[in-house]
């Protein structure tokens, strides 16, 4: 999170309050427009920023250009909380994005992969979509420009595996349902769980012979 000092704070609060106010005097005019737009009123400023320091600002180029932006995703589309609200300016705190209620597949994979084994660190600090795809500037993976593109995962890894290197390009990060059985990880969970039930069965039959054995020569 970047240090905002006092004055920039300042310069942003009265910004937004111009910005709150126009949407009080444009009254059911503005309710009636895009949601997006509304959004932007006030988050189209650079200046914005939380009373904690964080940046509020929302880029309406960037988002134009994200994945969202292009499927007509608006902005209630993911902060569920804020659709059909009216009264400017609401609570700093909205409730988070739960990206699964559109990416369940995704979601649910996520839940089965490396970043959701449960320890000490993921515990303290978990990993969210947005730490990998962005916020307001998801692209495809297939972008260039995507944080999650293969150029780009040997940087994007390195926020938190030190060292990471070309070889995080070369694996799969999400192991989605219809694709696992044929995936390279689907065969060996398979290899895998046939060898544990053959060994399983092996051990029963040479217990249950070994105790059968042990009776017949008392």
């Amino acid at each position: 999170m970047r240090a905002v000092r006092p004055p920039r704070f300042a310069k942003a609060v009265p910004a937004a309050s111009a910005a709150v106010l126009s949407l009080l005097l444009a009254g059911p005019a503005l309710r009636a427009q895009d949601p997006g737009t509304t959004c932007l009123v006030c988050h189209g400023d650079e200046e914005l920023v939380s009373p904690a320091g964080a940046p509020l600002h929302v880029s309406a180029e960037a988002f134009a250009g994200s994945v969202h932006g292009r499927a007509g995703q608006g902005c209630v589309g993911c902060h569920a909380d804020l659709e059909g609200f009216e009264d400017f300016p609401h609570a700093p705190d909205l409730a988070p994005v739960v990206c699964g209620r559109c990416h369940a597949a995704y979601a649910g994979a996520t839940l089965g992969e490396v970043h959701a084994v449960p320890s000490p660190r993921l515990i303290a600090e978990p990993v969210l979509c947005r730490d990998c795809h962005g916020y307001h500037d998801v692209r495809p993976s297939t972008d260039p420009a995507s944080p999650a593109h293969a150029s780009n995962l040997a940087a994007t890894c390195g926020r938190c595996h030190a060292g990471a290197g070309a070889n995080y390009a070369r694996g799969r990060v999400h192991e989605t349902a219809p694709s696992a059985p044929g995936s390279p990880a689907g065969v060996v969970r398979a290899v895998y769980r046939i060898l544990i039930g053959a060994v399983t069965a092996f051990f029963l039959a040479y217990a249950g012979a070994d105790i059968l054995r042990s009776r017949r020569e008392r």
